[in-house]
């Protein structure tokens, strides 16, 4: 079995738990798991018989981390030393809260909220500083204190001390040893304070093979909890956590708990929302009960996301909310929810309720009068909260000496929002959504199924449309191999440095490790490619952390695995090719990363991208895999590139079912005199596109690094960059490799209040293989003459427009034959409703490759190569720019008239001759109200 063999033993164990547990419950006619009509002894047949193959892989997966050539590394003994001392220090029985003995779980939920973020920011310092992975927790479920508090403690809800809980991980003996010394550091020097020390790993180990080590830590009297582990053991953990739950509640619990233990989501818990209210009051304050506001956050969220964890932050002013989020397309609802449609503020606040008599009201329904609840409103004007199943009251309105209220009285809430609104800073939202976004693990199972197929070959090439994914399931590949072998290093191949550096990043964000630990293991290869492969180093400059590359060669080592990312702008580069044999390339796993629709030059097939860069054996088998789902994004932005994608990129194949709509793409195509400064001009009309979009994202205010700027080339960008300073005034503009370099601030850490908001200004090739919440298309048209330069345009088009995930503007002069004439025909239906059906039905699908066959046909024009690897040969006429940077029309005239209309159809909206008369088309893709006709 080799390395990664054991990940994919359990995913396929976890494969075959669903399908047993497919069989044995039957569905109703809906589709729902019929969980009261289910056998369950079946299920308990089905639990017993996965355990048992539960322990044999908890068994391998220590093994592998242990022992080594049949004998049993020394880092064992190590560690159980390490932990044998830190139990005799630090074993309290039983660690508490500093609450009272009769507190309720209210309380403990609450100083939970007070506390567990400064808990969480001290382990997780702790865990990266040991070169680990940190993992957040989501927060201990009411219902689940309770039954725990009962079952285990006498009824003692603050010994519960895994409310807050969070797990270290480590790929090696090693690391975990080191792990333990800093823990122990920590203690030593008053930065931590250990409450209790638990060794699962040797002393205590759990009859399932499972091991694990606790650390009970206290701050300011609240208690949590941090594991330190194997990542193999956590692996097989995950799949045995279902178990474990299905376990639980099998043999005596209802129908409900048994159904939400064999679907329950394993969520994966971020920092998403950061919530105020209204004249600076505190957020609990006006919602009266944490209870209350996480109540209201479940009502208002998007399906697939689910509360896991409620903050006090900024003074207990603010509210800092962690979410479970279960896939890419619910990240991208609440997206929109919050930035484009302002829906999800307006349904936080009508699910709180703003007196005392909503409060009652709330508290008054079905499923709180089944357990016994019941509310009303008091004379002083506060909600009283009862059960008659209680048998001693803990507070009460009466008079001393008076029996006890009947029924008793629980709870006393005071509630006043009457003129406040509770906010969601919507700034902070995008920060924690950038670093959500490369942070994300879960696929979808279409990519699942495609990291499978490259995982298994030695040399694959992963094809994709812009958006569609490649470089994340690459990225989860080189997470993969990183984690399965201590010892490897990848290398990562671009032509250019932004976006070697932008997946350097991703990579330490996907980790959750440290920058210095991650970058360690990994080195790119950027053009000029005859330099050969840099290392990446950390540096902290202007406040920020960043990646820079290193000046000289890495010294020689064999790579595990190479990813050439772009590769369909390098087929065919000599210089990589001999650096990629002077490297020995072909004894490395290889991944390739295309899409045909971003070349400038034709691909005969996708083997053709793997061979012409590496020489591999004739019998070498090249796999192919192809991602056909749009995740990063919005239909309108897919449909709306439509126009300009080749139809080898398999556009009538892309799938955008998980995305939302989105806003309408903004077009302002102007038209210039004589004597007019193009740089002026294009910086006037930049600013009026993006004060557009701003108010389709509700007038967000907070672009730092939300926004691309994307020009045809690094000249055109350099005549823009001064005007448009000027004009936008409060930005700083930088390149698409600085804004890549600057790695993001953590959860806790605010930006300076000096600090100028990035924007990036870059060209088209710069933004290769990036992505940004707003692009806005400049200058990029030409007209559709027989030059090869055609090809070129094409593409930088179809490019731009996809490195948007919500928004895009296109920002041209008027260009009589150009790519976008069409949009002087077009107009957006009323209402701004989108329908993708109707669209890709008036889409002609091969317009973009009728044009660039065209153009071939009739040139002779060579397709040749340059230093960068990406242009078309210019032999042939295209549109020149003049002295001041503006387009000037090809006297070579337009490619034939019906050519040209299939190319610039979109939402059925043909380019016709110029000299026609305009009929306007109605279509949902394109805002055209600002196109000079």
């Amino acid at each position: 079995m080799g390395a990664g063999a054991s990940f994919i033993d359990v995913e396929e164990l976890t494969e075959a738990l669903e399908q047993d547990f497919a069989r044995v419950v039957p569905r109703t006619p809906r589709g729902s798991l019929d969980v009261a009509s289910c056998d369950r002894g079946k299920v308990r047949q089905v639990v017993d018989g996965a355990n048992k193959r539960v322990e044999k892989r908890y068994a391998d997966a220590w093994n592998k981390c242990a022992v080594v050539r049949g004998e049993t590394i020394p880092a064992v003994d190590e560690l159980r030393n390490a932990c044998a001392a830190l139990v005799e220090d630090f074993h309290e029985k039983a660690p508490r809260c500093a609450l009272a003995a009769d507190a309720g779980v209210g309380a403990l939920v609450d100083m939970a909220s007070h506390h567990g973020a400064a808990l969480h920011e001290a382990l997780e310092r702790l865990v990266t500083r040991a070169g680990g992975e940190y993992v957040h927790g989501p927060q201990k479920a009411a219902e689940r204190i309770a039954e725990k508090a009962k079952n285990d403690y006498d009824g003692d809800v603050a010994r519960v001390v895994d409310v807050e809980r969070a797990t270290g991980l480590f790929d090696s003996l090693e690391d975990l040893n080191a792990a333990v010394s800093v823990l122990r550091e920590a203690s030593g020097d008053g930065s931590l304070t250990i409450r209790r020390f638990k060794d699962c790993f040797f002393t205590d180990q759990f009859k399932s093979g499972y091991r694990d080590l606790k650390v009970n830590v206290e701050v300011s009297g609240f208690v949590g909890e941090l594991q330190l582990n194997l990542r193999r053991i956590k692996i097989v953990k995950d799949h045995a956590h279902k178990l474990y739950n299905v376990d639980r509640v099998v043999d005596e619990d209802g129908d409900e708990a048994l159904y939400r233990a064999i679907v329950g989501l394993d969520l994966e818990s971020e920092q998403v929302l950061s919530l105020a209210a209204d004249g600076g009051q505190s957020v609990l304050g006006a919602c009266g009960r944490i209870s209350l506001l996480a109540e209201a956050l479940a009502e208002a969220l998007p399906p697939g996301c689910e509360v896991a964890n409620v903050y006090n932050a900024g003074g207990a002013v603010h509210a800092h909310v962690r979410l479970g989020i279960a896939d890419v397309a619910a990240l991208a609802r609440l997206r929109d929810a919050v930035l484009f449609e302002g829906s999800f503020e307006t349904a936080i606040n009508e699910a709180l309720p703003r007196d005392a008599s909503q409060l009652a009201e709330k508290l008054a329904s079905e499923s709180m009068r089944e357990l016994g609840f019941d509310a009303s409103v008091s004379r002083s004007g506060r909600c009283l909260l009862t059960n008659d199943r209680f048998l001693s009251p803990e507070d009460s309105e009466s008079s001393p000496g008076a029996p006890p209220a009947e029924p008793p009285l629980l709870a006393k809430l005071r509630v006043d929002r009457a003129g406040v609104n509770i906010h969601v800073d919507r700034g902070a939202f995008m920060e924690c959504y950038a670093r959500i976004m490369m942070r994300f693990t879960r696929l979808t199972m279409h990519q699942r199924e495609k990291l499978e197929a490259v995982r298994r070959a030695s040399v694959a090439v992963l094809l994709a449309p812009a958006g569609g994914g490649k470089t994340f399931v690459a990225v989860q590949r080189v997470v993969q191999v990183l984690n399965e072998d201590p010892d490897a290093t990848v290398l990562f191949v671009a032509r250019n440095e932004a976006l070697a550096l932008f997946v350097c990043k991703w990579l330490v964000i996907a980790s959750r490790k440290s920058a210095e630990h991650v970058v360690e293991r990994v080195h790119v290869l950027v053009a000029p490619f005859s330099s050969g492969p840099r290392c990446v180093r950390v540096e902290a400059l202007g406040g920020r952390r960043r990646l820079v590359l290193g000046e000289k060669r890495c010294d020689a080592t064999t790579y595990a695995l190479i990813v050439v990312d772009e590769a369909h702008h390098l087929v065919g580069d000599s210089s990589l090719r001999s650096e990629l044999a002077e490297l020995g390339a072909a004894e490395s796993s290889l991944l390739f990363l295309g899409d045909v629709s971003q070349a400038t030059s034709t691909i005969s097939s996708p083997e053709e991208i793997a061979r012409s860069l590496v020489d591999l054996p004739q019998d070498q088998g090249v796999v192919v895999a192809t991602l056909s789902e749009v995740v990063r994004s919005t239909k309108r932005i897919v449909a709306g590139a439509a126009a300009f994608q080749l139809e080898a990129g398999r556009k009538a194949e892309t799938s955008t079912h998980s995305a939302s709509a989105g806003p309408p793409l903004v077009a302002r195509i102007f038209t210039t005199s004589k004597g007019d400064d193009a740089g002026e001009t294009y910086a006037r009309e930049v600013v009026e596109a993006l004060t557009a979009i701003r108010r389709q994202l509700v007038d967000l205010e907070d672009l730092d690094d939300r926004v691309a700027v994307v020009g045809p080339d690094e000249a055109f960008i350099e005549k823009l960059r001064e005007p448009l300073g000027r004009a936008l005034g409060g930005f700083e503009l930088v390149d698409a490799a600085t804004a890549s370099a600057v790695l993001p601030r953590g959860d806790t850490e605010a930006r300076a209040a000096d600090a100028k908001q990035l924007l990036v200004v870059d060209s088209v090739d710069n933004m290769d293989g990036l992505e940004r919440l707003v692009v806005i298309c400049v200058g990029l048209d030409q007209v559709i003459d027989r030059g090869a330069g055609v090809l070129e345009t094409r593409s930088r088009l179809y490019r731009a427009m996809t490195r948007a995930q919500l928004a895009v503007a296109v920002v041209n002069e008027a260009l009589p034959g150009g790519w976008l004439e069409f949009l002087g025909r077009v107009e957006l239906v009323a209402g701004g409703g989108y329908s993708d059906a109707a669209e890709r039905g008036n889409r002609a699908e091969t317009a973009a490759d009728d044009v660039v066959g065209a153009v071939v046909e009739e040139t002779s024009a060579p397709v040749a190569t340059h230093g960068d690897a990406t242009a078309v040969s210019k032999a042939s006429s295209a549109p020149a720019r003049g002295s001041d940077g503006a387009q000037e029309a090809s006297p070579n005239g337009a490619v034939d008239a019906p050519v040209a209309e299939k190319a610039a159809v979109d939402a059925d909206a043909a380019t016709t001759p110029s000299e026609a008369e305009p009929m306007k088309v109605l279509q949902s893709i394109w805002d055209a109200s600002a196109v000079a006709t």
